[in-house]
């Protein structure tokens, strides 16, 4: 439980859920610019942690690092990824695969580090509860008669 906010549950205490990409918002693509290219958004579920929001906007880069694709905005509150500029042509035809793969490579990455993390906690855990034991097991041995 978090500290500061006692019931509220910290990240790695909420079982993870792949994110998965959901359909287009339709709804909510941009007007065309002048080269007639807008906004597309994606919607996902579930709702992903700020920490995948992160990995996701760096994964997409990795990915189209010096190929000239769209750039990504991508809102965990909102359970959007937004690509720009675009269009659903392009996406259909070279984007989606590779924001598909970026998803489940984040998938990956943030389900490996919760488990680090949880393992790294476990450990730290054992060790200040072994301390207080020794501890007390010393302080039991003492005479102050």
């Amino acid at each position: 439980m978090n500290e500061n906010h006692p019931g509220l549950r910290e990240w790695w205490e909420v079982p993870f859920r792949p994110v998965k990409i959901t359909g287009i918002v339709q709804h909510e693509i941009g007007t065309p610019n002048k080269d007639g290219k807008y906004s597309v958004p994606f919607s996902f579920a579930p709702t992903a942690s700020r920490y995948w929001e992160d990995l996701m906007m760096r994964e997409w880069l990795r990915h189209q690092a010096g190929n000239g694709g769209p750039g990504i905005s991508v809102s965990s509150e909102e359970s959007r990824i937004t690509l720009f500029p675009t269009t659903v042509e392009e996406i259909r035809d070279h984007h989606l695969r590779t924001l598909k793969e970026a998803v489940d490579a984040v998938n990956r990455e943030e389900e490996r580090t919760r488990a680090e993390y949880v393992s790294q906690k476990e450990a730290k855990d054992d060790t200040a509860a072994r301390r207080k034991r020794d501890i007390g097991a010393v302080v039991a041995e003492m005479d102050f008669s």
